[in-house]
């Protein structure tokens, strides 16, 4: 008769053999394991998808717990993205004193540390707003500024999309049209659906504008 604590034992190494091949058959359940609530870039990710939907309290609540954990830290670099999150969400609102006050907030962080895609990011709020108070060529040279200052490929697809649209602004179809262009095979790994989306919506409107009804 098999022993019982031989029994136990067995039991035990079956159980660890189960779980360790459901992790192997699983990578994301460890991935998303990783992600806790005390992840910011979790909250940020969170924060994109809502807003991207339309979703915009619960986006909002996702990025009030990113700057909460940014405070807890004392993360400066956190917090200038949180606020930076909160301007660009704030602006889609059309709401440009919300945005205002939260791109100040971070430009205060700014001056005291080296952060060059913080500073690229802020150009590209400073580009909306100034484009939105009828300043185009002001705004093109501020993007062109923060084009220059970082390489993040979702930040110059954001920055080619909001140049593409002062371009149709000032009618000159065949520059937006490139833009938009690129914008709707683009390869961004956060937003790649959401800006091909809207490229072609953009798209659609320029050849309304141009008569190309076809």
């Amino acid at each position: 008769m098999r022993p019982k604590f031989l029994h136990i034992n067995l039991n035990r190494k079956l159980w660890l053999l189960t779980l360790l091949l459901f992790y192997c058959l699983n990578p994301s359940y460890t991935q998303e394991s990783q992600a806790t609530g005390q992840d910011i870039e979790y909250h940020f990710d969170k924060a994109r998808e809502l807003g991207n939907k339309n979703k915009i309290e619960p986006a909002l609540e996702e990025l009030n717990t990113a700057m909460e954990i940014a405070f807890k830290n004392n993360d400066q670099k956190a917090l200038i993205d949180t606020y930076h999150k909160f301007a660009i969400l704030y602006l889609r609102l059309q709401k440009d004193e919300s945005a205002e006050y939260y791109a100040d907030r971070s430009k205060s962080l700014l001056k005291d540390i080296s952060y060059p895609y913080g500073e690229a990011t802020h150009k590209y709020i400073d580009a909306i707003i100034s484009y939105r108070d009828g300043k185009n060529f002001l705004a093109i040279s501020m993007l062109n500024e923060a084009k220059q200052i970082n390489n993040d490929r979702n930040l110059l697809n954001n920055i080619l999309f909001v140049e593409g649209i002062i371009f149709l602004n000032l009618e000159k179809y065949e520059s937006a049209t490139k833009n938009f262009n690129a914008l709707a095979v683009n390869t961004d790994i956060y937003e790649k659906d959401y800006l091909a989306a809207k490229a072609h919506i953009k798209l659609a409107e320029i050849n309304n504008s141009t008569q190309n009804y076809e």
